[in-house]
């Protein structure tokens, strides 16, 4: 699958998703650095922020509602494709938004994944089965287009790609 390809069925899957409003973006507009983002956001549709300048700021993706993440993945996604040495600064967290880490190495960052987890089970619930599978596209598409960018992991199969494929996205 081609890059043309793989953004057509993005933007295909996520065609019907409505703007959240401008009070939906961030999960919390009282939080000062969600409220940063929320304006930055507001009024502005996912198409119109495939911008990598915008994008870099990789703290964005955990201060979106799972209304806002769900309307500006696509932006994440086809921006990731489109400009792949700036998505460095957001495919990591991108992955851990769509896979989130379940073993955090520090102390006390049980809450820290347990918060995440069930924030990761609302998105996988509000996405619907063509935006799943879009996803797992997104996945393959990288994994085939990048096989050795910043992929590599201690645990097996020894690609964080390989692993969230295997693990949950292969499904879809």
């Amino acid at each position: 699958m081609n890059s043309q390809e793989i953004k057509r069925f993005i933007e295909e899957a996520f065609a019907d998703v409505a703007y959240p409003g401008d009070d939906l973006i961030v999960y919390s507009p009282a939080n000062w650095e969600a409220a940063e983002y929320r304006a930055e956001f507001a009024g502005k549709h996912w198409r119109d922020v495939i911008d990598p300048a915008l994008l870099q700021r990789r703290t964005a993706l955990p201060m979106f509602s799972i209304e806002g993440l769900r309307f500006y993945l696509p932006a994440y996604l086809i921006a990731t494709i489109d400009f792949p040495a700036e998505a460095a600064e957001w495919t990591g967290p991108l992955i851990r938004t769509l896979y989130p880490d379940c073993d955090p190495p520090w102390v006390g960052g049980e809450k820290v994944r347990d918060f995440a987890m069930q924030e990761w089970d609302r998105l996988m619930r509000a996405l619907t089965a063509q935006q799943k599978h879009v996803i797992r596209l997104f996945f393959e598409y990288l994994l085939a287009t990048e096989p050795d960018w910043q992929w590599l992991i201690s645990a097996p199969p020894g690609n964080l790609l390989s692993l969230v494929l295997a693990n949950y996205w292969a499904q879809f």
